[in-house]
């Protein structure tokens, strides 16, 4: 996305910052909306004394729209914004996701809001509900279906599902439609399995591509379901070479905690294997979303720096 940006602002260096003589990068997570303004921002990396100035320059940026198939769409990005004390802040790097251009394989929630809860003084509760979702080339949702489970609860649902945006779905290098079913257990599980319960699958896909579902969730969320760390070990060739620095990844962790898959999205060549080597071992709690672990998606990034 470098060469699409119209316009940018530097980031003011803060005055506190300075005079404390704090510097380095700041990395965010940002959405480029169809019209190529900015849209959510999330915090990845950097100090909390730098990230604000960041933010608030990364805001006012502004892009040519992103096109798929000759069609305007929402982009992720990361971007970097260093900030030097040898002078002004040096340019900004994007470090371009190349998600969007390479064949998708499941449908990726990126923006939702949550409904409302049961009432749990109601005389009974919902229990497992699945609802198949047709999302159009630019990730909007254009059909949400109640296939199985409590029709009030499912109503309420799909209005909330109606309002969400996936990541646009690839096939060939071009945006296509997908059909995903979502399973959701708004109210408290019960004890004993439901009967003749069947796989998401056995709904069919009302025709076109169907993909397994899975949510983008922020890096700090994920973090505070991290059980198991394990430290990279450093590549003795890359110490004697001076090679140090961040590596930044893209990571797919299953319902049960596992690391699944990991692409390098920044960082040294030098460092990845290791990096990877360390967080295949790493363990989650499930990400629990709306009552039902889900297969989630997220950013990590893992330091390699000598020491003194």
């Amino acid at each position: 996305m470098k060469g699409q940006i119209q316009h940018q602002v530097p980031p003011v260096y803060p005055p506190p910052a300075r005079q404390a003589r704090i510097q380095g990068t700041v990395t965010l997570d940002v959405v480029i909306r169809q019209d190529g303004t900015i849209g959510d921002i999330s915090l990845i990396s950097g100090h909390p004394m730098l990230a604000p100035a960041a933010i608030e320059a990364v805001r006012q940026w502004t892009y040519k729209p992103y096109t798929i198939d000759g069609r305007a769409t929402e982009v992720e990005t990361q971007i970097q914004v260093n900030f030097s004390l040898s002078g002004h802040p040096a340019p900004a790097a994007d470090v371009v996701s190349e998600a969007p251009q390479r064949d998708s394989d499941c449908a990726l929630l990126i923006k939702w809001t949550m409904p409302e809860p049961p009432d749990p003084s109601g005389q009974s509760t919902p229990g497992r509900i699945l609802i198949r979702t047709i999302v159009s080339e630019t990730g909007t949702v254009v059909d949400a279906v109640v296939i199985n489970g409590d029709a009030v609860m499912g109503q309420t649902l799909v209005s909330a599902v109606r309002e969400w945006n996936f990541q646009p779905f690839i096939k060939a290098g071009k945006a296509v439609p997908v059909t995903t079913i979502m399973t959701f257990w708004p109210g408290p599980h019960s004890t004993q399995p439901e009967e003749n319960q069947r796989s998401p699958e056995m709904y069919g896909t009302g025709g076109g591509y169907m993909a397994p579902f899975r949510v983008r969730v922020p890096p700090g969320i994920v973090l505070g379901l991290l059980q198991t760390q394990v430290q990279p070990v450093y590549p003795p060739e890359a110490r004697e070479a001076g090679i140090q620095g961040k590596v930044l990844l893209r990571a797919r962790i299953s319902k049960t905690g596992e690391v699944t898959d990991l692409e390098r999205m920044s960082g040294p060549t030098e460092l990845y294997a290791a990096a990877a080597t360390a967080v295949r071992q790493w363990r989650y709690r499930p990400f629990i979303f709306m009552g039902e672990a889900a297969d989630i998606e997220t950013l990590i990034q893992t330091n390699f720096a000598p020491k003194r």
